[in-house]
């Protein structure tokens, strides 16, 4: 039989993707110890270049492209910190896919 965190085992299971992910995480984090040091200093990087591209474009008049920045910002956060934004939004994937299940349970 399979099993797994995204497979449903029965009908009163729960979603558990940021446990999962956890554990996908410490593995990662094990084998390659320098590794969040690393995606930290290419989110620095992220930052330093983006915000230097919109402040040139704003003083050649261009205006500066936001939504470029807000995306390159985004980015960079994700790599920052997997750690704790990727767990944050998987929860609340979770709780949201376990409400779901717990509604149509409820109608039966």
């Amino acid at each position: 039989m399979i099993s797994g965190p995204l497979v449903a085992q029965s009908a009163n299971s729960k979603s558990n993707m940021a446990g999962a992910w956890a554990g996908v995480w410490s593995k990662i984090t094990a084998s390659v110890p320098q590794l969040p040091i690393l995606l930290t200093i290419i989110a620095l990087a992220l930052v330093a270049f983006a915000a230097v591209k919109y402040l040139m474009q704003r003083r050649q008049g261009g205006g500066g492209n936001s939504t470029v920045l807000i995306w390159t910002l985004a980015a960079a956060a994700a790599f920052a910190a997997p750690g704790m934004l990727f767990p944050l939004v998987l929860k609340l994937a979770d709780g949201f896919i376990n409400f779901l299940g717990s509604v149509g349970n409820t109608s039966k």
